[in-house]
């Protein structure tokens, strides 16, 4: 994985909607809906209403909103801005709580 000073966030789409592979498992998303770092928050609030109207799109669907930690940032830094991001969608956007997942994942040197 490539090295980043600031931090990732990552908007992924998840549903029963993907073409089954060969075994009959979903196949996963290679491309993530959206993926930003450092912007300002009414720029992350247009990439949110955009990922919020593609989840509501199809009841089917999950949003994932990955985070990775800044090398060298803030600790809690990437979780808060995950929080932030979801709380959004759902309480702005009203999306339900159960369709939105946040993850912070850690980059492996």
């Amino acid at each position: 994985m490539v090295n980043f000073s600031g931090i990732l966030l990552s908007l992924v789409l998840i549903g029963s909607w993907l073409p089954p592979h060969t075994n009959g498992a979903p196949s996963l998303p290679t491309t993530p809906f959206d993926q930003y770092g450092a912007i300002s928050w009414e720029d992350e609030r247009a990439r949110l209403d955009n990922f919020a109207i593609e989840v509501q799109s199809d009841e089917k669907l999950i949003g994932y909103i990955l985070v990775f930690d800044a090398i060298g940032g803030c600790s809690g830094e990437a979780q808060a801005q995950a929080i932030r991001a979801k709380r959004y969608v759902v309480e702005h956007r009203h999306i339900a709580w159960n369709r939105v997942i946040w993850r912070r994942l850690t980059q492996k040197s």
